[in-house]
């Protein structure tokens, strides 16, 4: 916590979070989904397991790369993360922050890795920590006293035609 309050506000740093999935090269894709799978991690957290060498938790040591989520779920369950992992950039902990906007959004990712001059992974900026950072501080309160109540919704769906997931029209009863 005390890293995380030295960087200056509107930086990578100060919007990092060190609670990130790391493991090392010989883990397993099985070991690398079991950790995905605890539900009180973040959508945009377990979205993708960072490698690195020992230690294992921020700072890391040298950072290997990242498995995205969608590349675990094609792999065997016995297989080495060294072999798929990805090289994907990763940013500098003083990088402004609409320049980590820009990154996220020009490399699609739902996070993206912050490393020091080292190569030691200090955490992650996920789309999240971007998005509640550049929203007014009452932005949730704004949507929820704008969403539709349990009734419109019903009356909604009843009075609206749905459509299958076959792309068939049908019309509701």
């Amino acid at each position: 916590m005390r890293q995380l309050l030295s960087y200056a506000s509107g930086t990578a740093g100060a919007l990092m979070t060190p609670d990130i999935i790391v493991l090392g090269p010989d883990a397993t894709v099985a070991e690398a989904l079991a950790l995905v799978r605890d539900p009180e991690r973040l959508v945009s957290i377990a979205a993708q397991v960072f490698i690195a060498h020992a230690p294992h938790y921020p700072p890391t040591g040298t950072y290997i790369g990242v498995v995205n989520f969608q590349r675990l779920l094609r792999e065997r369950p016995s297989m080495t993360l060294r072999h798929c992992v990805e090289n994907e950039p990763t940013i500098d902990p003083h990088l402004p922050e609409r320049e980590v906007a820009e990154r996220l959004a020009s490399y699609n990712m739902l996070a993206v890795g912050v490393c020091d001059t080292n190569s030691r992974l200090l955490g992650a900026v996920t789309v999240d920590d971007v998005l509640d950072n550049a929203l007014p501080a009452d932005w949730r309160r704004k949507v929820v006293a704008r969403a539709p109540e349990n009734d419109q919704i019903s009356a909604t769906l009843v009075n609206h035609p749905v459509h299958d997931l076959s792309g068939v029209h049908n019309e509701t009863s």
